[in-house]
């Protein structure tokens, strides 16, 4: 257990390092935006032309910039804490985690869900979960050129259970992988790119923390989908 609990603890700061270069940059954009806008303020002041405008721009530079450190804040300090949250929240906080990097490989985040689901566990295991699965299907078009490079997620809740799908049509996983997907340090990526911990440890907090599973479908050069299922009410 202390072995397992180590990797986890390394995959969550890696997946963390990785995340920062593009929310950080996403960050300065945002204070450059701030900094435009308020500039621009000075100068519509003067003229009183589009000062309700620019005023909106720098309220909502602002409040988007608050929420980027909040979710960076819950990412650095995670603490075992239950509670009940909206897991629609918590898809979209993570994908816009991944919208700087999902911006330099071409790739269009969408998200779909017809109802609010909520659930009583811990906010940032889940965050771990989808943070992973969507940074995995982002990888998945990086050795591939043009046609459509979509990652779609969607919540779905069907007989007292959430299912969370990610789907890609990136590269696809090979046949003989597929058994072997979850397996600790098994990656189908470059070595420089992580030591393939991602997908074990999203099963292991599916299965242990969630009481739910995992699957995946693959085809090469079709694309991937991967399915998680939890319950919404735990048996004690």
């Amino acid at each position: 257990m202390g072995r397992k609990k180590k990797l986890t603890e390394m995959n969550h700061f890696a997946a963390v390092g990785k995340l920062s270069i593009g929310i950080f940059h996403d960050l300065v954009n945002l204070f450059n935006s701030l900094a435009l806008s308020i500039e621009r303020l000075s100068y519509a002041k003067e003229k009183q032309e589009g000062l309700t405008k620019n005023i909106e721009y720098t309220c909502e530079a602002s409040r988007r910039m608050e929420h980027f450190i909040h979710t960076v804040e819950k990412h650095l300090l995670a603490k075992k804490s239950r509670k009940c949250f909206s897991l629609n929240e918590a898809i979209e906080e993570s994908i816009e985690l991944h919208c700087f990097k999902a911006r330099t490989e071409n790739v269009t985040l969408i998200f779909k869900a017809e109802e609010t689901v909520l659930k009583i566990a811990n906010p940032l295991q889940f965050h771990h979960i989808v943070s992973n699965l969507v940074m995995n299907a982002i990888d998945s078009y990086k050795e591939m050129e043009g046609g459509i490079r979509d990652v779609i997620i969607e919540l779905k809740k069907k007989d007292g259970r959430a299912l969370i799908v990610v789907q890609d049509q990136g590269c696809g996983i090979p046949q003989n992988s597929i058994p072997k997907i979850f397996d600790p340090f098994l990656t189908t990526k470059d070595k420089k790119e992580g030591m393939g911990l991602g997908l074990s440890t999203t099963k292991e907090i599916v299965e242990k923390e969630f009481k739910g599973s995992i699957s995946v479908k693959s085809k090469i050069h079709k694309g991937s989908c991967f399915i998680v299922s939890i319950p919404l009410r735990t048996k004690r």
